[in-house]
């Protein structure tokens, strides 16, 4: 469970990356975190963007489960990725001077193909 720093709505921390819940038998914590995930991806808590060129969407990642569908990886994609620092207590871990995103220099170049396909949100 995590409390979001600005709205104070609670969410669960659960995705293909969560493998146990503390405190609860392996097998008994597995089925139930995928027991919750099918629950999150099913309508209404589901959004599905059909992109247009132009298109920019954002979420917040402090309370959003979100993943791309699979793709032809002849096809180019690319991916712009921009974070916002927040509050260190409202990350799950630490999180300190990043040197890459820091030094990074833009390309100058406009032309950004962003082919991911659907984004899923589970609010509490």
């Amino acid at each position: 469970m995590k409390v979001h720093p600005v709205t104070g709505r609670k969410s669960l921390f659960i995705g293909r990356h969560a493998y146990e819940i503390e405190g609860m038998e392996r097998k008994e914590s597995q089925k139930l975190l995928d027991e919750l995930l099918t629950f999150a991806c099913q309508a209404p808590r589901t959004y599905s963007h059909k992109w247009q060129a132009g298109d920019v969407l954002m979420w917040d990642n402090r309370c959003i489960l979100h993943r791309a569908m699979p793709y032809d990886y002849n096809e180019v994609r690319v991916l712009r990725h921009t974070r916002v620092a927040g509050e260190n207590e409202s990350e799950l871990v630490p999180t300190g001077r990043d040197d890459l995103a820091a030094d990074f220099i833009p390309s100058g170049s406009n032309k950004t193909i962003i082919t991911m396909r659907r984004v899923l949100i589970y609010p509490l």
